[in-house]
């Protein structure tokens, strides 16, 4: 966590302190204190580089296609709800799911829109302006980390990047 901080991961030291300050009892009480410390520092740096660069922050839109997804589908919401991105919104759209998906999907959360749609592409089109980041998922996919649509994020700040590919 140290070390992410000072090389400018200051959301991975987040991560990181938060994993150490899950168990109190498995550390003495001054290092458990230090970590405290630690993690308000990251939190400060990340507050700090968010509000440097909020305005050349590109929109980031998940469009999530589901139908009789299962189980997968919990994964991909609860890897979109663990996401450390900031601002971002997800709009899952139900292609005509039978078996009660569509009740999974957090609508009590705002950043989350539930639609229901034959096609995704003429929604993305009506949804989404010339700037937004789009990432289209399928509901049986979910993403690999916690920071995976900051580092999305990140990348389309650059002013040459247009197009970016990763796996989830």
């Amino acid at each position: 966590a140290t070390c992410c901080y000072h090389v400018g991961q200051y959301e991975a030291g987040m991560r990181y302190c938060d994993e150490l300050l899950q168990d109190r009892h498995a550390m003495p009480s001054n290092i458990y204190e230090q970590i405290l410390i630690n993690r308000q520092q990251c939190a400060t740096k990340v507050a700090e580089v968010y509000a440097q660069s909020a305005e050349n922050r590109p929109k980031l839109k998940v469009f999530v296609t589901f139908r009789n997804s299962g189980h997968r589908l919990d994964s991909c919401i609860e890897s979109l709800l663990d996401q450390t991105c900031v601002p971002f919104e997800m709009i899952f759209v139900d292609l005509g799911a039978k078996d009660g998906s569509a009740q999974k999907i957090p609508v009590d959360d705002s950043r989350v829109t539930l639609l229901r749609a034959d096609s995704v592409s003429s929604l993305m089109a009506q949804r989404c302006d010339e700037n937004d980041v789009v990432t289209l998922l399928n509901g049986s996919d979910w993403l690999a980390s916690a920071d995976a649509l900051a580092q999305l994020q990140q990348c389309f700040a650059d002013p040459g990047c247009l197009v970016t590919y990763g796996q989830f």
